[in-house]
């Protein structure tokens, strides 16, 4: 059954290209625009721009473009943030206590009066 499905595929491959369409492949090569669609970017150890699969084949007739190849394109990879950058744990779970109205008994009245003093429009918390 496969290798009919794959002379069935071979030939209407031949037919296209006998009048003229053609498929061509995007991996490894420079992202263009032109001829290529993205539709995602992920991290790589490739430069970033280049074509790292390739989700639809694309295809010319007569050298212009029928349908742009549907690709994935490499981005570089980004640096973890620092620890210095990471608010506190207790903050974190402060935060999400007086967010969670059913758990919001846990918060003591020493860290609502914090909230309380908290302006969202300039995100200053005063004491």
């Amino acid at each position: 059954m496969i290798e009919g499905v794959k002379l069935v595929q071979k030939l209407l491959e031949s037919t296209l290209a006998k009048h003229g369409v053609v498929g061509f492949s995007a991996v490894g090569k420079p992202f263009d625009p032109n001829v290529h669609e993205a539709l995602m970017q992920a991290e790589s150890d490739q430069p970033p721009n280049v074509v790292l699969s390739e989700m639809a084949r694309g295809y010319k007739l007569n050298e212009r473009l029928m349908r742009p190849a549907a690709v994935v394109v490499a981005k570089a990879r980004t640096a973890p943030a620092p620890e210095a950058a990471k608010p506190p744990e207790e903050a974190l779970r402060l935060v999400q206590l007086q967010r969670n109205p059913r758990r919001r008994s846990e918060v003591t009245s020493s860290h609502t009066d914090v909230f309380s003093t908290f302006d969202p429009a300039t995100g200053v918390c005063s004491d």
